[in-house]
């Protein structure tokens, strides 16, 4: 392949397993498609997975779309050590605690920004940071949503046991 419209076409459709591997290595493709989606990094070449300004643009990079898994999941260990991208990751997808390092899943900051974005990344907090009192009160202002005949339903806020074993899939 080397039109560069077929390429354009594959980032637009999502399409980045049918890229070949060498466009990979190249800074421009790898942003573009990070941008359309984060979990684009998946298929970056892993100098591109250490760069701090690819993550951090494929961790804000959602679509809108909460469940994605986000770029934090492909991203260096190094940055998901890295308290500001995490800080960010955690404000676009529910997901992103998790892929986190363990020290920053203690880390009270990012615990607080996770819970304020997405309740249930309660699930990936250490245990003792869950008693925090603040940590309590952020999820408490958590409200569940889900949809029903094309409108958004809202239920009250779940209690602290319930949003821990809260799975919004079922």
């Amino acid at each position: 392949m080397t039109d560069i419209n077929e390429l354009l076409k594959l980032i637009s459709l999502c399409n980045f397993d049918k890229i070949p591997k060498k466009f990979w290595k190249d800074k421009e493709i790898v942003l573009a498609s990070v941008k359309k989606e984060g979990w684009a990094l998946e298929y970056a070449d892993e100098i591109f997975k250490k760069d701090k300004q690819i993550v951090l643009v494929a961790v804000k990079s959602n679509n809108g779309n909460p469940h994605n898994s986000g770029a934090l999941k492909y991203a260096h260990e190094s940055l998901r050590r890295d308290k500001d991208i995490v800080l960010e990751a955690v404000k676009y997808s529910e997901y992103a605690l998790e892929y986190a390092h363990e020290s920053l899943r203690k880390d009270k900051d990012v615990v607080l920004e996770a819970v304020k974005s997405f309740g249930w990344a309660l699930r990936y907090v250490d245990p003792k940071l869950k008693k925090d009192s603040d940590v309590i009160q952020a999820t408490k202002k958590i409200r569940v949503f889900y949809e029903v005949g094309g409108s958004i339903k809202f239920e009250e806020p779940l209690d602290i046991e319930e949003l821990i074993n809260y799975n919004p899939y079922t």
